[in-house]
């Protein structure tokens, strides 16, 4: 995830806010995502997956009539975008300036990572079948832009092409549900 949020970051438009949700994700995006003059705000504390969303659809549509050329970025895991992603159809009848990042894991990350270092051996409950979120949301909602990345190259074309579109869009990147989010009480000892 490290990876993927530097070559976000390194895409983000002046001044844009981002909005980071809970979880592996804005645990990742604390610690990763570069960040340049706009707003960071991120999720965090019980019942946080899926504000990010609410809070970054509600921000571009209030934005968009002060500073028409501002885009918010939303920084969610598809945990939160299987909680509350549906949302993004206000930001379609609304036509908010958003964009829609969505990192794909399969799984509720962090609970995995629990999982794995406080109940070793036991079945894991944390983790789903793949979800095509980006053909999801293509088939549902015609006319948005929604793209998938499956290496960093794909992932900086397709963050330049989205975020500078006019509406709302979406990326979905798919990520490793077993790479340890950067959250000091589940980090191992000795890693950097």
């Amino acid at each position: 995830m490290r990876d993927v949020l530097v070559t976000i970051g390194a895409a983000l438009p002046a001044g844009c806010a981002v909005f980071a949700d809970a979880g592996n994700t804005g645990a990742a995006a604390i610690h990763h995502l570069p960040f340049g003059d706009g707003r960071f705000v991120v999720a965090l504390g019980m019942g946080g997956m899926g504000w990010g969303i609410a809070a970054g659809i509600g921000s571009a549509i209030a934005a968009r009539d002060i500073r028409p050329d501002g885009r918010v970025v939303v920084i969610a895991g598809d945990g939160s975008f299987l909680m509350h992603g549906i949302e993004i159809h206000t930001a379609i009848e609304h036509d908010a300036p958003i964009t829609l990042i969505v990192l794909n894991n399969d799984a509720h990350g962090m609970c995995v990572t629990r999982e794995a270092r406080f109940f070793p051996g036991a079945p894991s409950v944390n983790r789903f079948r793949h979800t095509d979120i980006a053909g999801g949301l293509a088939a549902m909602f015609a006319g948005l832009p929604v793209r998938t990345a499956g290496d960093l190259l794909t992932l900086r074309s397709a963050c330049d092409e989205l975020f500078s579109h006019t509406g709302p869009n979406c990326l979905v990147v798919d990520v490793d549900p077993d790479e340890e989010p950067p959250f000091a009480p589940l980090i191992s000892r000795g890693t950097p």
